[in-house]
């Protein structure tokens, strides 16, 4: 690669962690796989493309921004903008064919006046908010904005929606069933008011993973899509299930400068590393303006020449220095191993959110999105 920096994406595990997926859900089920956020740190377009190769029916995006690009592309499947959409941007919901969360009448009365305007119908789905008090219309005020939007000219309510808090903590299910039982309740009497047929959601990777209660006709997974799973507990009941998600991405680099420092020399930034032998360090450029966390900054390692590399000092926004005395002849130039496998060492994307004490949502969906990427 004639690259400083780059990132593999297996198009071979994505389409194995939907079809992982559809199995879990069943075949009639509705795939809208979340590709928000530059699709998890995976390139938003090429990643849809081949979510769209392995069988996916519609598409959820954060933005019509995300969207504009997506259907810039050539891809005209459905695509449900889950996130926030400003007044000023509802022209682009009839311009880009999309849908979008409803909560609140006044923000459908804009949005009715506007398909009057232009003799189209947008087809909205009603946001309830179950629990999590994030987006979404309570459930007690539910029927009544139903109600209110099947008067207005150019809205169609295609679909019911809600997100869970806390799925991915199965072993404390009384939350997430509770919001369960009030989207059941919501289900029961929107279908009544709105009759017709309706595009049923809630379930997210956890819930998906785990196939607890499968309510619905359609499910928007994120992270296991990606073939990473929303937490150790949903891990361990998934794979106990035999049902392994592959990750797809690896994050790689090359070894820049070497040289050899004494015993008991301060390394870096802040004079935070003393080394306590003598030392054959090397840059690597990659820092935290790649994604490349700071917080793993004395705690991480990179693979080189299929050994651990520790990391030396703080990071810098451009450059990590690396501790590379214990692995072999190494030249600059040589290939470096952020994210993923070398021989037969690996580093998880769930190893790095450890050490930086967070996420491996935030791990991948930081990855600088002018990084090149490669689909293999």
């Amino acid at each position: 690669m004639n690259h400083l920096a780059w990132i593999e994406i297996s198009k071979a595990k994505i389409a194995h962690n939907i079809k992982t997926i559809r199995e879990i859900n069943g075949p009639n089920t509705i795939i809208s796989p979340c590709v928000k956020a530059n699709a998890y740190g995976h390139g938003l377009i090429e990643t849809t493309k081949i979510l769209i190769e392995s069988g996916v029916e519609w598409l959820s995006v954060n933005s019509t921004e995300e969207a504009q690009r997506v259907r810039s592309a050539g891809i005209n499947h459905p695509i449900l903008v889950i996130g926030f959409v400003a007044e000023y941007e509802l022209e682009k919901i009839f311009d880009l064919n999309l849908r979008l969360f409803i909560s609140n009448i006044n923000y459908a009365k804009k949005l009715s006046d506007l398909g009057k305007s232009r003799n189209q119908t947008a087809n909205i789905h009603l946001k309830i908010d179950t629990g999590m008090h994030r987006h979404g219309v309570l459930l007690e005020h539910s029927s009544n904005l139903a109600k209110e939007i099947l008067k207005l000219p150019n809205i169609k309510i295609e679909g019911l929606a809600t997100h869970f808090a806390n799925s991915d903590d199965p072993l404390n299910p009384a939350y997430f069933n509770r919001q369960l039982e009030k989207f059941k309740i919501a289900i029961n009497n929107l279908k009544k008011i709105i009759g017709h047929d309706l595009i049923i959601h809630c379930h997210k990777s956890a819930s998906v993973l785990l196939s607890r209660d499968n309510i619905g006709n359609l499910i928007r997974p994120g992270i296991s899509v990606y073939g990473y799973y929303p937490g150790p507990d949903v891990a361990k009941l998934t794979k106990e299930k035999n049902m392994i998600l592959q990750p797809a991405l690896e994050f790689k680099t090359i070894v820049g400068q070497i040289k050899n420092i004494p015993e008991n020399s301060l390394v870096g930034y802040g004079c935070t590393y003393k080394t306590t032998r003598p030392t054959t360090a090397a840059t690597i450029p990659v820092g935290y303006y790649d994604g490349y966390d700071r917080k793993l900054s004395n705690k991480a390692y990179v693979l080189v020449n299929g050994k651990k590399a520790p990391v030396l000092g703080r990071i810098c926004m451009n450059v990590t220095i690396i501790d590379i005395t214990d692995c072999g002849h190494v030249k600059s130039g040589d290939e470096v191993v952020l994210i993923g496998q070398q021989q037969s060492e690996i580093i998880t994307v769930e190893q790095l959110a450890d050490w930086a004490n967070t996420i491996n949502y935030e791990i991948v969906t930081r990855l600088r999105e002018s990084l090149p990427r490669f689909y293999i």
